[in-house]
C-alpha cells in the first residue's frame, strides 16, 4: 500500500483526488479526466497512473467500473490542500516608458576646426585653383584665361 504523503502535489493523482473531492466525493472517471493533460485522458494510462494509485494508497475506491468514490483518509488528505490559502499571483508591473530629450539643434561653434597651429599654415586655401582653363580665386571671382 502507498502512503499517501508520497503522492506528488503536481502528479495526476493529486490532482484527480482534488477534483474528485470538489465534485462531491463521488464522480465517473471522465470527469475525473478533464484537469488532466491528454496524455492522462486515454482509458488505460489513466486507470494504471491514476486510480491504481489513488486505490493502492487507501484515498478513493472503485464503486463500479465508471466510478471513483473519495474515501474518508482521501477526503482528509484533500482537505488540507483544498482549505490551504492561496498564493497570490505575481503580477509583473509594466515598466514606463523611457522620457526622450527634447531635440536640439546642432551647435555648429561647438564643432569648428581648430585653429591653425603655425602662422602660415592656412596659406593653401589662397592659392587660386584651375579647373580646365577657368581659374577661381579664393574671393569666388572667376577669370577665364
Amino acid at each position: 500500500m502507498i502512503k499517501p504523503a508520497s503522492i506528488r502535489t503536481d502528479s495526476a493523482a493529486h490532482t484527480a483526488l482534488l477534483r474528485l473531492v470538489e465534485l462531491g466525493g463521488t464522480a465517473l472517471l471522465n470527469e475525473l479526466k478533464v484537469p488532466l493533460s491528454p496524455r492522462y485522458r486515454v482509458d488505460h494510462i489513466f486507470r494504471s497512473a491514476v486510480v491504481s494509485t489513488l486505490v493502492d494508497a487507501g484515498l478513493a475506491r472503485m464503486e463500479d467500473r465508471y466510478r471513483l468514490k473519495a474515501t474518508h483518509a482521501g477526503k482528509n488528505y484533500a482537505g488540507e490542500f483544498l482549505s490551504a490559502p492561496v498564493a497570490e499571483k505575481y503580477v509583473p508591473q509594466i515598466v514606463p516608458g523611457r522620457a526622450l530629450r527634447e531635440r536640439r539643434d546642432l551647435d555648429i561653434a561647438k564643432y569648428r576646426s581648430a585653429a591653425p597651429i603655425r602662422p602660415g599654415s592656412d596659406d593653401h586655401k589662397n592659392i587660386p585653383s584651375l579647373m580646365g582653363v577657368t581659374r577661381k580665386l579664393p574671393s569666388g571671382e572667376v577669370l577665364a584665361s
